[in-house]
């Protein structure tokens, strides 16, 4: 038994076409995790329209659709307009939310799939969509064979990341694309308990957005450095790392340097943590 994900887009705050992003993508975040009792989505970014395509063209458009949403802010549902399994009749997509996000993701991605920012309203759609919470103290809840987790990060607004545990083989997973852990450093409670939560995870997808010289010009944002995030990961002694949620103005050549440094700090770091830079089409495989 093994947990897969693909990532279908990496990129932070708003989508990045072009030449200079070809290497790593520039749709917003979206990864799909898919083990031998089903499978799940993270995030509705842009990456969610390549996603369905994907799953026209596998005859899969009709599965049952389950899709964890981090907060409301529109990088992380962009995609979920353009769903091709929103126009099949009997299709059932379900987005699960953190009950404490639950109305903010509601009411944007009611907005931004619905007139005037979409022709035709959500609720309209052939297919047929709810919105579920998922408790935010961390109850475990079992989505799509998965025992999935709620931890609350730290982003302007409010928002989650998940924890998600295949129950056959231990294996987990804890997906973090925003949040701030210099906002933490001072909190001992919070930072133990996203170090609880992180614990005895294979892989950690985590926010890094910034560079250490530019977090002080940005303090409050919600985000994280690469640096950071890889002293996470060797404070929770997790093995893995991916470094996710780019920032739109890096291009591939500054996502290089950047992969290259953390790299040789997570060599450096207790337990070694491998570190691998977020693009789409990477597939990992716990």
């Amino acid at each position: 038994m093994s947990l897969t994900l693909r990532y279908w887009g990496v990129r932070g705050s708003i989508a990045t076409p072009g030449p200079a992003t070809l290497r790593y993508g520039g749709n917003t975040p979206c990864v799909e995790v898919t083990h031998a009792g089903g499978r799940l989505v993270l995030d509705a970014g842009t990456g969610l329209r390549p996603l369905g395509e994907a799953s026209r063209a596998n005859g899969g458009l009709a599965d049952p659709l389950d899709v964890l949403v981090t907060h409301a802010h529109a990088d992380h549902l962009l995609g979920l307009p353009f769903l091709t399994a929103l126009d099949v009749t009997g299709a059932q997509v379900t987005v699960h939310v953190a009950a404490h996000v639950l109305d903010a993701v509601r009411a944007a991605a009611l907005a931004l799939a619905s007139p005037p920012l979409f022709p035709v309203p959500l609720f309209e759609r052939p297919a047929r969509v709810t919105f579920a919470p998922l408790p935010a103290d961390g109850t475990p809840v079992t989505i799509a064979g998965l025992r999935v987790r709620a931890i609350e990060a730290l982003h302007p607004g409010g928002a989650a990341g998940f924890r998600l545990e295949d129950p056959a083989s231990g294996r987990a997973a804890v997906y973090l694309p925003d949040n701030e852990l210099a906002a933490a450093e001072g909190e001992c409670g919070r930072r133990r308990a996203l170090l609880d939560a992180i614990a005895g995870a294979s892989l950690l997808i985590h926010d890094a957005t910034y560079l250490p010289s530019e977090l002080p010009n940005h303090r409050g944002w919600g985000h994280s450095t690469y640096a950071e995030a890889v002293r996470l990961a060797a404070d929770a002694e997790v093995p893995r790392l991916t470094l996710f949620h780019h920032h739109p103005e890096r291009d591939d050549a500054a996502l290089d340097r950047l992969s290259t440094l953390a790299q040789a700090m997570g060599r450096a770091a207790r337990g070694a943590p491998e570190v691998v830079m977020a693009s789409e089409g990477l597939v990992q495989t716990l």
